[in-house]
């Protein structure tokens, strides 16, 4: 995946470029050389820095998200012959390459099996995917790394691949804390995301990760909260 981003003009200035792949012979784990980039954590620059501060840098982040939204594909899933790593049952695997139609029907597979979970009221829609963007499936505060304000880098591609904005956004929601939505406010604003279709991949990853899947979880909880907080 790193080295297709590396081609992608734009993108591959908020990646670190990828130099060279080793396999430790002990253990078989791929060992990954690439820049190292003098940054700050998330974490620590959002805690201290000011409302402005986090305005401009959620702003920034956004640019970078869009950016990567401008790379499309006619297939979704990770470049080249690597398997799914994310949206996956164990018990129901997905083919090695499946094309939209398909990728389409497996997703609204799992939601059938969410809604036999829920009552009648909060039965969740099918999905209809078309287009797939260039997404990292699994952004959270260590996905960035802070240079400075107008300056991001977007680590851990190990799910990257070509998804529906819809499950880009889904992912992130459920891995971002709720002190970060000023970010995802952002992210969902300026994307063209169907909010049914990003609610039902959201409750398929947690029916995936074994949570409860009723239509009263915690995420209910959550996005109350999440109506409270502007940007």
């Amino acid at each position: 995946m790193l080295w297709y981003i590396q081609g992608v003009s734009g993108v591959k200035d908020h990646v670190p470029k990828l130099h060279k792949i080793l396999r430790d012979e002990a253990t078989g784990y791929l060992i990954l050389i690439m820049d190292y980039i003098e940054g700050h954590d998330l974490v620590e620059v959002w805690r201290h820095g000011s409302r402005e501060d986090r305005r401009n840098l959620a702003e920034s982040i956004a640019r970078v998200v869009a950016l990567m939204r401008t790379t499309t594909a006619r297939y979704p899933g990770p470049v080249g012959m690597s398997r799914q790593q994310v949206l996956v049952h164990k018990h129901r695997p997905i083919p090695l390459k499946v094309d939209g139609p398909e990728y389409t029907r497996y997703l609204n597979s799992l939601i059938d099996e969410v809604n036999c979970h829920r009552p009648p009221k909060r039965q969740l829609s099918h999905v209809k995917f078309s287009q797939f963007v260039l997404a990292n499936m699994q952004l959270d505060p260590s996905s960035f790394i802070v240079e400075n304000i107008n300056s991001i880098w977007i680590v851990g591609w190990g799910k990257g691949g070509f998804f529906p904005t819809e499950c880009e956004l889904a992912m992130a929601e459920r891995l971002m804390p709720i002190r970060f939505d000023p970010i995802m406010a952002l992210l969902t604003h300026e994307s063209e995301c169907d909010e049914h279709e990003k609610e039902a991949i959201e409750a398929v990853a947690e029916w995936i990760d074994g949570t409860q899947v009723d239509g009263r979880t915690e995420e209910d909880s959550n996005h109350e909260v999440r109506e409270t907080i502007e940007l």
